[in-house]
């Protein structure tokens, strides 16, 4: 080994430790959603859905009624889930443009 180092085989010889740059990187994201729907333009909305028969529609205006009364009361939040749970579950039933469309209602539920 003495003879390597004494040759200048640089992978033999000792090395000094340099000092290492000390990177700090901060990211820092904010993301902001606002849902502004009313029930009156959703009630719009399924009223001109054409490939409703109008038995379903107005079973859905009903259901529309009944959630604008759950978010205007005054109940504590959960009592307000736990009165919305029955048409949550009946959105679920419905087909996706009734979903898309009823859902965003839920989000006024404070």
């Amino acid at each position: 080994m003495l003879s390597f180092k004494a040759l200048g085989y640089p992978s033999l010889k000792e090395t000094v430790p340099q000092s290492v740059p000390m990177v700090q990187i901060t990211n820092t994201n904010k993301n902001k959603v606002d849902v502004n729907i009313s029930f009156s333009d959703v009630r719009k909305e399924i009223e001109n859905m054409s490939a409703l028969p109008d038995a379903e529609i107005e079973e859905i205006l009903y259901k529309i009624n009944e959630l604008e009364k759950i978010v205007k009361s005054s109940d504590r939040k959960s009592k307000k889930w736990e009165n919305a749970k029955g048409i949550v579950k009946w959105i679920a039933d419905k087909g996706v443009d009734v979903g898309i469309a009823l859902l965003p209602l839920l989000l006024q539920i404070k």
